[in-house]
């Protein structure tokens, strides 16, 4: 037997503030995953910065022992 959302709400009340309360902290870790993508994608992208440099100080330091 199959209810309905009307149905479950009346038979158990505090359901609905529950499924508020859940759909509130979905949002929120929606959130928090999005920031933490960006930051993934800085953090990557001074890496990649990083490994350019090192690549040029070692090329410049090769050119100079020669």
């Amino acid at each position: 037997m199959t209810q309905k959302p009307e149905e479950t709400v009346r038979i158990c009340p505090d359901i609905a503030d529950r499924l508020r309360l859940l759909e509130q902290e979905v949002a929120r870790y929606r959130e928090e995953s999005g920031k933490s993508e960006a930051e993934v994608e800085r953090l990557k992208g001074a890496l990649q910065d990083a490994e350019v440099e090192k690549s040029c100080k070692e090329k410049k330091i090769t050119d100079l022992e020669r």
